[in-house]
C-alpha cells in the first residue's frame, strides 16, 4: 500500500514537473522570432523618405528594437527603443534625415528582440537588411511636341522624354492627374491629358511631372494654346411621372431617402460623384500601348439630343431642384438601335452604373476609354477584344435617361472630354497622329549609323 502511495505521489511530482517546464518553456524559453515589417520596400530612398516599422512580438512580448544605417564605413544609430514588460505590438515612422549621406549605397539594418529567455537569456531576434541607394537627383524632363492646342473640355497629346524611370509620371492639370506610358517604339513618353471643362484657365497651367522611385520630383511647363469654349445651357423638367418609373432602381442604393424627389436629389448629387469616380477606377485597368487606329465612330443615322459640357438647371414643379453638368453627348435614332465601338481595343466594364445605367466601357489603351451608356442589352462581355463599328449593343433608357438614346463619353485617365474631336480625322492627325509620327522619325534620324 506504501508503495502505490509513493508510487502515486512519484507519478504526480512527475506531472507537476512537467507541467511546469512546459509552463516555464512556453513563458520563458519560447523560440518564435517577433514579427518585424519595413515600408517602402523601394531600393532607391533619400534623407526625407519615410519609412515604416511594425513590430510585434505575443509569446513574450517585445524588448528592443534598433535602426542603424551604414555608409562609407560609418555607422550611425538611427533609433533605438526599450519597452516595458507586456508591450506586444509597436510601430513608428522613421527617416534617415538626421545624418550626413552621400549619393551612392547605405545598408540599413533593423533588429528586433523579444523578452524570451532562449538563447542564454539573450531572447529571440528578427533581423532584416536592407541594400538601399541615396538619390537626391530629380528626373530630367525634356518636352518633344512643340505645340498644344486645347479646347476647354478637349483632348491633347504631349510626347516627353526623362532621364530615368520614373513610377509617376504624366500631366497634371489643376486637380487632374492623367498618367504618361512609354512608347515601346521610342522610349518616348505618351501622355493624352485634357484641359477639363471645370478647370481654371488661369491658374491650372498644364505641367509634366516625373516622381523617380527614391520620391525626387521634377515638373516642367509646355507650350500651349487654351481656346475658350461656351458650353450651352439646358434646362431638364422632372416630372412626378418621371420620379415613379425611375427611381426604384435606385431605393437600396439610398434607403433613407425620405421621398422620390429626395432619393432623385441622392442619385443625382452623391451617385452621380460615386459613379465619376468609378471611371477612374476603371481608367486603371487600360493597356499601356494604343490600341485604335484613325478617327473614332460616330453612332450612323443618330441625332444629337445633348452635347458635351451642357450646363443643367433641373425643374421641379415650377422650382429649380438642382445644376449639374452633362458630360457626353446623347445620340437618338430609333428604340433599341445597335449600338457600334468607336475605334478598337478591350471591354473592360460592363455592368450598371448608377446615373449611367447599364453601361460598357472600351479600353482604347494609354488612358483613353469610351463609354457607352443607358443600354437595354449588352452583346460582348468584359474582357472581350472588339473591333472599330462592331456591333457591341443596343440602345435603351435604364439609368436616369428619359428615354431610349444612347449616352456616349470619351474618357481620359477617369477624365470625360468632349467626343466630337475623336470623330475628326484631321483633328487627330493635327493633335495626335503626326505628333507621335514625327517623335519616331526624330528617334530614327537621330540613330547612328551603321556600317
Amino acid at each position: 500500500m506504501k508503495i502505490r502511495i509513493k508510487s502515486l505521489f512519484f507519478l504526480l511530482l512527475l506531472a507537476v514537473l512537467c507541467a511546469g517546464g512546459i509552463l516555464f518553456y512556453l513563458a520563458f524559453l519560447e523560440n518564435n522570432i517577433p514579427e518585424l515589417i519595413v515600408q517602402p520596400q523601394s531600393t532607391f530612398v533619400t534623407a526625407k523618405t519615410s519609412f515604416t516599422l511594425f513590430a510585434k512580438d505575443i509569446e513574450s512580448g517585445l524588448d528592443i528594437v534598433q535602426v542603424t544605417a551604414t555608409q562609407g564605413g560609418e555607422k550611425h544609430i538611427i533609433l533605438s527603443q526599450m519597452f516595458p514588460a507586456k508591450t506586444t505590438e509597436w510601430s513608428a515612422t522613421f527617416s534617415l534625415s538626421g545624418i550626413k549621406l552621400k549619393e551612392g549605397p547605405l545598408e540599413l539594418q533593423i533588429s528586433c528582440t523579444d523578452k524570451s529567455w532562449n538563447h542564454m537569456g539573450k531572447g529571440n531576434t528578427r533581423l532584416i537588411d536592407r541594400s538601399l541607394i541615396i538619390d537626391t537627383i530629380a528626373p530630367v524632363i525634356g518636352v518633344v511636341s512643340r505645340q498644344h492646342n486645347l479646347a476647354i473640355g478637349g483632348s491633347g497629346l504631349a510626347v516627353y522624354t526623362l532621364s530615368e524611370p520614373a513610377p509617376k509620371t504624366g500631366i497634371i492639370v489643376g486637380k487632374y492627374f492623367f498618367p504618361g506610358f512609354k512608347d515601346a517604339d521610342t522610349n518616348d513618353y505618351l501622355c493624352f491629358f485634357s484641359f477639363p471643362y471645370d478647370a481654371n484657365p488661369t491658374t491650372d497651367v498644364p505641367q509634366v511631372i516625373a516622381v523617380d522611385e527614391a520620391g525626387n520630383e521634377a515638373r516642367t511647363g509646355i507650350y500651349y494654346h487654351l481656346i475658350p469654349k461656351i458650353f450651352k445651357k439646358d434646362t431638364i423638367q422632372i416630372s412626378d411621372n418621371f420620379l415613379e418609373q425611375k427611381m426604384g432602381q435606385f431605393k437600396a442604393t439610398f434607403p433613407e431617402a425620405t421621398s422620390s424627389l429626395d432619393l432623385f436629389l441622392k442619385v443625382n448629387t452623391e451617385g452621380r460623384i460615386k459613379n465619376r469616380q468609378q471611371l477612374h477606377n476603371v481608367a486603371s485597368q487600360t493597356n499601356p500601348a494604343i490600341l485604335w487606329q484613325g478617327s473614332f465612330i460616330r453612332q450612323p443615322g443618330a441625332a444629337s439630343r445633348a452635347t458635351f459640357g451642357d450646363k443643367r438647371t433641373y425643374f421641379h414643379n415650377g422650382q429649380i431642384i438642382d445644376h449639374q453638368r452633362h458630360l457626353g453627348i446623347d445620340l437618338a435614332s430609333i428604340a433599341r438601335d445597335k449600338v457600334q465601338a468607336c475605334n478598337s481595343g478591350k471591354i473592360v466594364f460592363a455592368d450598371f452604373l448608377g446615373i449611367y445605367g447599364n453601361v460598357l466601357i472600351l479600353d482604347h489603351g494609354m488612358g483613353l476609354q469610351s463609354l457607352y451608356a443607358h443600354l437595354s442589352q449588352f452583346l460582348v462581355k468584359k474582357g472581350d477584344e472588339v473591333k472599330r463599328g462592331q456591333i457591341i449593343a443596343r440602345t435603351g433608357a435604364t439609368g436616369m435617361a428619359g428615354g431610349d438614346h444612347l449616352h456616349l463619353g470619351i474618357i481620359l485617365s477617369g477624365v470625360p472630354v468632349n467626343p466630337v474631336e475623336w470623330w475628326d480625322s484631321h483633328w487627330i492627325k493635327n493633335n495626335i497622329t503626326t505628333k507621335i509620327a514625327t517623335a519616331r522619325q526624330e528617334i530614327r534620324s537621330d540613330a547612328p549609323a551603321t556600317k
